[in-house]
């Protein structure tokens, strides 16, 4: 029987990946510039102010509920992250996801202490579980500008691997891809020997709505994104790695190739 998580899904954002999402924070100590989450909580007044996203709340109604439902695959979380200040809530969270039938699709700028805490808690049911592991570059000081709080990517990668080896189907997601296509590759090169599924690459989205440019450093950091992620680029990209098996395109970058295409 195919994986659930091979499925050809339409849509976009989330959708290319689950048949639904699940949360339970309300904010992410990661606080990178460019989250989408924190940028519509400020507007449906969850959070009053953008800085108070990086104080996580747990929401106890969405903890606690015991309605949750079989949709397929639930990924888990989409609008936080796997913090281990709520390492118990998360193991239980997904225990629950999956006792309700689901497969469910972690995805995480992965601290080893969680991937560690759910292989070891999950290991009967590795079938329905997939770590997707955010990796948008191997450079400590460019994850370090724009996801202040994540995990450093050598962390990431020792998470990934960290799975790869206790069994777990794995994954990643170089979405948002924070640097040009040559280290792109690089990156695809240095993780596909621990990636058991794919990787997805994408664009960083809506930068100039989401992202504070009222900084200098950070308005020219939008610059330098919008540069690297030219219709040029990611055209050389997708020539590059067109032919790779586990190499996945987000909704961001088939746009541009199929108006490049003849």
């Amino acid at each position: 029987m195919e994986s659930l998580f091979n499925r050809n899904r339409t849509g976009f954002g989330t959708a290319e990946w689950a048949d639904k999402n699940h949360n339970i924070i309300t904010g992410c100590i990661h606080n990178c510039r460019y989250c989408y989450s924190r940028k519509k909580a400020v507007e449906t007044g969850r959070i009053t102010q953008s800085d108070d996203w990086q104080r996580e709340q747990l929401d106890q109604f969405k903890y606690q509920s015991t309605a949750i439902r079989s949709h397929g695959v639930v990924m888990y979380p989409s609008q936080h992250d796997l913090s281990p200040d709520f390492k118990l809530q998360h193991l239980e969270t997904i225990s629950k996801l999956l006792a309700a039938g689901n497969s469910v699709l972690l995805v995480t700028k992965a601290h080893l202490e969680m991937v560690q805490a759910i292989c070891e808690r999950f290991g009967n049911q590795k079938d329905r579980l997939l770590f997707r592991i955010t990796i948008g570059s191997l450079d400590r000081q460019i994850c370090s500008f724009w996801e202040p709080g994540a995990p450093q990517p050598d962390e990431r990668v020792e998470a990934l691997k960290y799975a790869y080896t206790q069994g777990y189907m794995t994954s990643v997601s170089a979405e948002p891809m924070l640097e040009g296509p040559e280290n792109m590759i690089r990156l695809y090169r240095t993780l596909e020997p621990y990636i058991t599924n794919d990787i997805w690459f994408g664009k960083m989205n809506s930068v100039r709505s989401r992202i504070d440019t009222s900084i200098p450093a950070v308005a020219a950091g939008v610059k330098i994104i919008e540069k690297l992620q030219s219709d040029a680029n990611i055209g050389r990209l997708y020539e590059a790695l067109k032919a790779e098996t586990k190499v996945r395109w987000k909704e961001s970058i088939q746009k541009v190739v199929n108006i490049m295409k003849p």
